[in-house]
């Protein structure tokens, strides 16, 4: 089945299914270039990076789920990340390159080379958001409005737009990508290997080279196994926001050696701004107090 076939033959609602991997929740999409549609702030611009200088020891740090240089509670960490990162405006991306396995009919799969891109950009306290989520390689987008009350989705498969749909706003952990990271950051051995400053923020260098899992199956990807060489380095600044992840490791799927690649950035912290599109107005408009909202865009 060609790409082309492929994408004709998975409805919207399962697309919107295989955006994630296994273990992951998260909205997202676009890519750091600005495109038709995608959560573009009007203001703000991303803090630039000082010349990195080596600031302490491993043992020095203090920061949430850390203990004598070592992650000992993932979960502790990840909420330390939600807290703080909402506390402010912010934008994120997170990019995931892997061989994943689609449905092509009802009885039917094959494994797809995807992209997934899922960008984010909300106001303190989470809300309102916008985010962008996009599976290159398969041909599904999905453009994202929300605020405390509603949430407007516009998909687009196959380069043919779908009617917006209105439905239940995201949760904070979502935007600010908490439940991934908390997963990330159990799967690796993760130990602190320095301190670094830029300007007056202190960051923390975490690097992971073996799984705490023994079993790896459907690990990071539904229906992957047999993990190899397996890295991973976290930036955490001191109030816990985890600044920059990176994942690389090799893995089989259905008989064959692939490769993954994860990587979340925060983009910007602070000063930025968005505005409700107007497609989402429109779609909000039309949408009387009787109606049911439908299902939503939202990764499972």
């Amino acid at each position: 089945m060609s790409t082309r076939q492929l994408r004709r033959a998975l409805p919207v609602v399962a697309m919107a299914l295989l955006l994630v991997t296994a273990g992951c929740s998260l909205p997202g999409g676009g890519d750091g270039t600005p495109t038709a549609g995608s959560p573009e702030p009007t203001t703000g611009t991303t803090t630039p990076s000082a010349t990195p200088t080596t600031n302490g020891t491993p043992g020095d740090v203090s920061i949430a789920g850390v203990e004598d240089g070592r992650v000992v509670d993932a979960s502790a960490l990840a909420a330390a990340h939600e807290e703080a990162l909402a506390a402010d405006s912010m934008e994120t991306r997170l990019v995931q390159d892997a061989s994943i396995i689609v449905p092509t009919g009802p009885n039917s799969s094959q494994v797809a080379n995807a992209t997934i891109v899922q960008q984010v950009v909300a106001e303190a306290g989470g809300q309102p958001y916008r985010y962008r989520l996009e599976q290159r390689g398969i041909g599904f987008t999905a453009q994202v409005w929300g605020n405390d009350s509603v949430e407007v989705t516009l998909p687009s498969q196959a380069g043919e737009t779908q009617p917006p749909r209105v439905g239940e706003p995201q949760d904070r952990s979502l935007i600010t990508s908490t439940n991934a990271i908390g997963t990330y950051l159990d799967r690796g051995n993760y130990t602190v290997t320095g301190t670094t400053t830029e300007g007056n923020r202190t960051l923390v260098t975490l690097e992971a080279d073996e799984l705490t899992v023994e079993n790896d199956t459907d690990l990071f990807v539904r229906g992957a196994s047999d993990f190899e060489n397996y890295r991973s380095t976290v930036v955490v600044s001191e109030d816990g926001v985890v600044r920059s992840l990176e994942i690389t490791a090799e893995y089989t799927l259905r008989g064959e050696r692939r490769d993954l690649s994860i990587t979340y950035e925060v983009l910007r912290q602070g000063n930025v701004s968005f505005e409700q599109p107007e497609w989402a107005r429109t779609a909000l408009a039309s949408t009387t107090a009787t109606e049911e909202p439908v299902g939503t865009a939202t990764p499972a």
